[in-house]
């Protein structure tokens, strides 16, 4: 299990953490053809959509507790990955575990829809093939600026609470509550059957070809 020191707390930690990292619009993608991954990696795009609060971001992080980005505003954020298998966690007020069986030059989809408000469960859907959320995607991305593939700072840095130790931390146990909330995920998918944990995971398949990803 991830260590409770490996955390970022969100509301007041993460808007400061995320108030470091706004990332620039398009800065390491074509203009022509953001979303069309390099031929060496895979993409994995996650769109926010939704009326959320603009000040309520989401934190993405991987199974190392290694923070993979923070995503705040209302775009397409662009996330190269190694091809193979990875399991990838979103948190903003709930948690969300996906796994990921990724293929070179290949872009797969994940659409984030936080409450108006910020607070609440946010809804997450996958964009596999064959599925209406496949066919939604030119829709989720349209009018969307994308993120720097390489421009968000906290890629491949150790989660860290910057409450943890303080006296507001240790009041409110914020910290133990998002272990608690991983923790809980982990269990969540070990104890699910094959049906669930197949609704949560994207093949090689389910990536958009270079060819398709250009007509996006």
């Amino acid at each position: 299990m991830l260590k409770s020191n490996r955390f970022i707390v969100l509301g007041g930690a993460l808007l400061s953490a995320f108030a470091l990292v706004t990332l620039p619009a398009n800065g390491g993608a074509s203009p022509d053809a953001p979303y069309v991954a390099p031929k060496d990696k895979a993409l994995i795009v996650f769109v926010r959509n939704g009326r959320a609060s603009k000040e309520a971001p989401f934190v993405i992080f991987d199974e190392d507790g290694k923070c993979v980005a923070v995503h705040g505003e209302e775009d397409s954020e662009l996330v190269p990955m190694e091809p193979g298998k990875h399991t990838l966690y979103t948190m903003s007020y709930n948690i969300k575990r996906m796994e990921f069986d990724v293929a070179a030059g290949r872009t797969y989809f994940v659409e984030i829809v936080l409450p108006r408000y910020g607070a609440g469960t946010i809804k997450v859907t996958m964009a596999k093939r064959d599925s209406d959320a496949f066919k939604e995607v030119k829709t989720w991305v349209k009018g969307k600026a994308a993120s720097d593939p390489k421009g968000d700072v906290c890629r491949g840095t150790e989660m860290q609470s910057s409450l943890e130790g303080s006296k507001r931390a240790s009041k409110r146990g914020t910290t133990a509550r998002y272990d608690r909330k991983t923790d809980t995920a982990d269990e969540k998918w070990n104890a699910a059957d094959d049906a669930y944990r197949a609704t949560w995971t994207m093949n090689k398949e389910d990536g958009f070809t270079a060819e398709e990803a250009k007509k996006l």
